[in-house]
C-alpha cells in the first residue's frame, strides 16, 4: 500500500487555519496531520480534533523547515506578512522535492483581499473601487501593485511554483464573519470585532470617512471548505505534474457578498446598545486618523474582487448565513471575551 499522505498545519490555532484544518481533515481523513502549537495551553485541544502537535514558534526557522521537509502538503494559515517563514517554507519544499522518493510537495499558502485593497484609508467609494479584481483573470492578479498589503509575500510564493518543482497555491479570504465553533482555539474574526472594541472604548460606534467603502465577505466555514476545494485540486494537479500554464494561475480569492463598512457600523451600533453597551443606537462618521486606522485601518479602504475560478473552476458556493444574519452573535462572543456580557 502506498504511504498516507501527511499535511503539516501552520496557524492550527488561530481562526482561519483552524477551520481550514477542519475542513480538510473532514475531506481527507486518512491523511497524517501534524500541527504546529506556539503555546503548550492549546497543544490539548489541537491534539483533541485527532492532529499531531510540534511545540514551537513559526519564527524557529530550523523546526519549521525540519516539519515541511518532512510533510507532502503544508498549510500556511500563520502570518501573511511574514516573508521570511514563507521563503524558508518554499526553501525545504524544494529540499523535499530535490530528494525524491515522495510526490511533488503542495504548499497552500494564506493571503488576504486586502492586496487588493484601495491606499489610502479614506473611508469612502473611490473611482479606483470600480475595479473588481478578478482571481481567473491572470492579468488582474499579475497586475496587482508590489507595495500592496501581502504583496510581497504572494509574490514569493508565486516565483516558487513557477517551475513545477513544488506546486503552491494562494487563498485570499476577503472579511471573514460569524463563529467558528467548531476550532480548536480561535473563534472569532479580527476586522468585525476589532470595530467593536473601538466602539466600546470610544464609548460610541464610529466609522471613518463617508462609510460608503465597499468589501466582500465570507462566511468562515465557506472560506474553509475553499481550502479543502484548492487541496482537492492541488492533488488532482499532481497526477500530472507539470508547471502551471502562467504561475498566476493557481490563485484564489475568498470572496462571496459585499458590505459597506458604514452600513457594518451602523448595525453594530444597534446591536451594542440593545446590549447596553453604548449610549446610542446610531454609529458616526469620524475622521481618518493615524490612531484609528492602526485600530481598524481595513475598514477605511475598499476591496472589491470576485471569486471566479473557485466557483466555475472548483465548484464552490456559500451555504451559510449571510454577514448581516451573523452581526449579533459576533458582537456576543466579542462582548463575552472583552468580559462585558
Amino acid at each position: 500500500m502506498p504511504a498516507k499522505l501527511s499535511a503539516f498545519v501552520l496557524g492550527a490555532t488561530g481562526y482561519i487555519g483552524g477551520a481550514a484544518l477542519i475542513a480538510i481533515k473532514k475531506a481527507y481523513p486518512d491523511f497524517v496531520y501534524t500541527a504546529l502549537v506556539r503555546s503548550e495551553k492549546d497543544v490539548a485541544a489541537v491534539q483533541a480534533i485527532g492532529v499531531s502537535v510540534i511545540v514551537g514558534s513559526t519564527e524557529n526557522h530550523q523546526l519549521v523547515a525540519d516539519a515541511v521537509a518532512h510533510h507532502d502538503i503544508t498549510l500556511n494559515a500563520a502570518d501573511a506578512d511574514d516573508l521570511p517563514l514563507a521563503k524558508n517554507i518554499i526553501s525545504a519544499l524544494k529540499k523535499r522535492a530535490g530528494a525524491g522518493g515522495h510526490a511533488r510537495p503542495i504548499y497552500i499558502h494564506t493571503s488576504g483581499t486586502g492586496v487588493v485593497s484601495t491606499q489610502p484609508p479614506t473611508g469612502k467609494f473611490q473611482d479606483s473601487a470600480k475595479k473588481i479584481w478578478n482571481d481567473n483573470n491572470t492579468d488582474d492578479i499579475a497586475s496587482i501593485g508590489p507595495d500592496q498589503p501581502h504583496r510581497n509575500v504572494d509574490l514569493a510564493v508565486f516565483d516558487a511554483g513557477e517551475s513545477g518543482q513544488i506546486a503552491t497555491y494562494i487563498v485570499a479570504p476577503s472579511t471573514i464573519y460569524d463563529i467558528a465553533h467548531t476550532n480548536p482555539v480561535r473563534k472569532l474574526s479580527q476586522q468585525i470585532p476589532n470595530l467593536i472594541r473601538t466602539a466600546l472604548a470610544k464609548e460610541q460606534t464610529i466609522y471613518m470617512g463617508e462609510g460608503t467603502n465597499l468589501w466582500n465577505n465570507v462566511h468562515i466555514y465557506d472560506v474553509a471548505e475553499l481550502y479543502a476545494l484548492v487541496l482537492g485540486y492541488a492533488l488532482a494537479q499532481n497526477q500530472h505534474p507539470s508547471p502551471p500554464t502562467n504561475k498566476f494561475s493557481n490563485f484564489f480569492f475568498g470572496s462571496i457578498g459585499e458590505h459597506a463598512w458604514g452600513d457594518v457600523a451602523r448595525s453594530v451600533a444597534k446591536i451594542l446598545h440593545a446590549h447596553g453597551q453604548i449610549k446610542s443606537p446610531k454609529a458616526v462618521s469620524v475622521e481618518v486618523s493615524e490612531e484609528l486606522v492602526g485600530r481598524i485601518g481595513s475598514t477605511a479602504t475598499n476591496s472589491r474582487s470576485v471569486s471566479e475560478r473557485g466557483i466555475t473552476q472548483l465548484g464552490w458556493k456559500s451555504t451559510h448565513r449571510p454577514l448581516e444574519e451573523a452581526l449579533e452573535d459576533d458582537v456576543v462572543a466579542t462582548l463575552k471575551i472583552e468580559g462585558r456580557a
